[in-house]
């Protein structure tokens, strides 16, 4: 994910298959500046990052991503989430509308329209979600 004159951000990583638990390692988040090329370690997610999309929400300057994970041994819980640069924290949001039942293991492929809000990708159908900080 890029914020245009920012640095760029990935999220971390662990050994695959660990995913499932919060000492997986797939919970970190990290900030590579080009400039500099310094890495910086950022606020770790609430939910696990394998395979996320985070879409860049330009009006709040916000980052987000949609986890579903439900069942199945899985210590990371399911929901949407938020990262606020400027406080270096996450924090869960809600959308205005419903989301889709998602498949038990899912991250949402996202992006990010300022008239319309995000719009994500659940199986074959396109999905619009709005939220009121």
């Amino acid at each position: 994910m890029m914020r245009p004159g920012s640095a760029r951000c990935w999220s971390g990583g662990g050994t695959y298959g660990q995913w499932r638990t919060k000492a997986g390692g797939f919970n970190t988040l990290y900030a590579f500046d080009p400039r500099t090329e310094a890495i910086t370690r950022l606020a770790d997610c609430p939910t696990v990052l394998c395979r996320a999309a985070l879409a860049h929400d330009t009006k709040r300057d916000l980052f987000v991503t949609v986890a579903s994970l439900k069942g199945g041994q899985v210590e990371q819980p399911s929901g949407m989430y938020a990262y606020d640069p400027q406080q270096d924290a996450w924090h869960r949001i809600t959308p205005t509308n419903p989301m889709p039942d998602l498949p038990s293991t899912f991250w949402m492929p996202l992006c990010y329209d300022s008239t319309h809000g995000f719009i994500g990708l659940a199986g074959a159908t396109f999905q619009a979600f709005r939220y009121a900080p």
